[in-house]
């Protein structure tokens, strides 16, 4: 059977569409190519439903995303550039997939061009409405381009008229929605009169989000009216449980958990990032929100899909552009007293 490639960056921004679209192609043999750290891959391994990794191959080909400081990122990339190049050669001529399918990154750029030059039919899919640099660039190598209904105008003018418009390749279906009752009782056991919050910081969790929610928190003198889910990334569960104890909260705090569509319709109201996919999620569900986008990301691109997002729905609002903590404690604030 040929094999077909999913190609993209690290995030569950990147990746999580990739295997929606690996699911729908129904092919039995993909492999999936990454720069994701250690944390993003085994947030990755846990969302492929189980009976669907059969003949999934995944390599990690991570060389600079672990660096927060650009300077130091971009020599490590240039450094390690030609190395994974030749992997990804090695590779392509070892497997030899049929086309390729990517979410941009800098590792869906290498391949793309290398596609190009062996003749790979390769797929681009600008997921956010503001494309990054890598994606932008590689819309000139690939074959196909999928592109956001509002992506057209921050393209280069040749494809401005370009590109197949798609909806988001979220993970849900009309049958996924529930009523708030139901799936309490799916995830708790019981029903709830609490306002029921959902903080989801993304694939990774938000420790930003974190933070300044307990500071609005401790200034809000109903906050046992509250239950709080809090997807809190890997490595800070156990934190935020004890934080949520010591203010004598009720919440349920994961790392991850596969059923979000549960989560999503038992909640009164949303605090969320920015991202794309969470987006898409948020709106399907209809789900009141307060968007509060990653600052320092290449394109801004959580800025722009925060402001598109405003204008589908009335119940999704942008958190302060400034990023000024006392501006967010009080945009928090105020969206917990509207909820």
């Amino acid at each position: 059977m040929k094999e077909i490639w999913f190609v993209g960056g690290g995030s569950g921004g990147h990746l999580i569409p990739l295997l929606v679209l690996m699911k729908k192609m129904d092919k039995s043999n993909n492999t999936l190519i990454t720069t994701g750290t250690k944390t993003d891959l085994c947030v990755i391994k846990k969302t492929i439903e189980d009976g669907n990794e059969n003949k999934l191959s995944i390599y990690n080909l991570n060389f600079f995303s672990q660096y927060k400081m650009l300077w130091i990122r971009y020599c490590i990339l240039i450094f390690y550039a030609v190395p994974v190049a030749m992997k990804i050669i090695y590779l392509l001529f070892k497997k030899k997939p049929c086309e390729i399918h990517t979410t941009g990154g800098y590792i869906g750029f290498l391949v793309g061009c290398i596609a190009l030059i062996r003749g790979i039919r390769s797929y681009v899919y600008h997921l956010d409405i503001k494309p990054g640099k890598a994606g932008t660039l590689l819309s000139f190598f690939c074959n196909s381009l999928m592109v956001h209904e509002k992506t057209r105008e921050f393209l280069p003018k040749i494809f401005q008229s370009g590109g197949s418009i798609i909806p988001y390749p979220h993970r849900f279906e009309e049958k996924d929605k529930l009523s708030k009752d139901e799936a309490l009782i799916k995830l708790l056991g019981k029903k709830l009169e609490k306002k029921i919050i959902l903080i989801f910081g993304g694939s990774q969790g938000s420790n930003e989000i974190t933070n300044i929610l307990f500071i609005a928190l401790k200034k809000i003198k109903n906050k046992n009216n509250f239950y709080f889910f809090h997807q809190s990334g890997i490595k800070e569960s156990e934190n935020i449980q004890r934080e949520y104890k010591l203010l004598n909260i009720d919440a349920m705090v994961f790392d991850y958990h596969r059923d979000m569509n549960l989560f999503y319709s038992a909640s009164d109201g949303v605090i969320s990032r920015a991202g794309a996919g969470s987006i898409a999620e948020l709106l399907f569900f209809s789900c009141k929100t307060l968007l509060i986008p990653l600052k320092n990301v290449a394109s801004n691109h959580q800025i722009t899909n925060a402001l598109e997002a405003t204008k589908k729905n009335p119940d999704i609002f942008f958190s302060s552009i400034s990023y000024n903590e006392d501006e967010i404690d009080s945009d928090i604030t105020t969206f917990l007293s509207r909820v």
